[in-house]
């Protein structure tokens, strides 16, 4: 485990990164709905840096420390921006696989490919069902591309985290759907922010199932 100085210096770089990313979020924001507000200086930056840490307490000093760390941080962001707007922009997106993707990969370099085999399929595995569902009119297009950074992300780990964290990203967005109805009665449904609900699992999933398992990729066929 890291050394509490350590976890507490990781926490500071993810509220520097995400204040520094906050123009970016104010201006996606401010095309997706110029009307809306960000929630005040601090709230974001506070979350990250929570999460910062928690992930550094879980993981200690490994290469996937800094792939969980750079989806978080703009991961943050984008729940926000579906929260306030529905809107997830494909700048941070694009981010998001830039941060995530190179870094599994120096971590297959120092440690070897299974994981990083493991991630892809993954990712491949949630767009083509997600896809799916996007043909159908049941996920947006954000949502879409979304799911292959949580899904590469979460395989890393292993396969049990991929489901665990999209099935609780859709449990999460299935009972704010179930109470939001409740409430608005017999008016139409509302509009779900799938992506906050998504992102929500998946960082819960990787702070409780942490660390990649090795194991967990079929035994190869002699």
């Amino acid at each position: 485990m890291l050394p509490i100085g350590a976890i507490s210096a990781w926490a500071l770089l993810g509220a520097f990164l995400s204040l520094a990313l906050r123009p970016v979020v104010v201006r996606s924001l401010s095309k997706a709905s110029p009307s809306a507000v960000l929630p005040p200086l601090g709230v974001l930056e506070g979350l990250t840096a929570a999460l910062f840490a928690a992930l550094a307490y879980r993981l200690g000093a490994q290469v996937e420390l800094l792939a969980f760390s750079a989806l978080v941080t703009t991961c943050v962001p984008l729940a926000a921006l579906d929260l306030i707007a529905r809107k997830l922009p494909n700048i941070l997106i694009g981010t998001t696989y830039v941060g995530v993707l190179p870094l599994l990969g120096l971590d297959a370099i120092l440690n070897g490919p299974d994981q990083l085999t493991r991630a892809l399929l993954s990712m491949m595995a949630a767009l083509v069902a997600h896809g799916v569902l996007y043909a159908a009119g049941a996920v947006g297009g954000g949502d879409l591309k979304l799911v292959g950074a949580l899904a590469a992300a979460l395989g890393w780990v292993s396969w049990t985290a991929t489901w665990t964290g999209f099935i609780a990203g859709w449990l999460i967005g299935g009972l704010a759907v179930l109470t939001g109805t409740a409430f608005r009665g017999k008016q139409r449904l509302p509009n779900v922010p799938l992506g906050l609900y998504l992102i929500a699992g998946t960082l819960l999933t990787l702070l409780t199932l942490g660390a990649p398992v090795q194991s967990d990729l079929p035994a190869p066929v002699e």
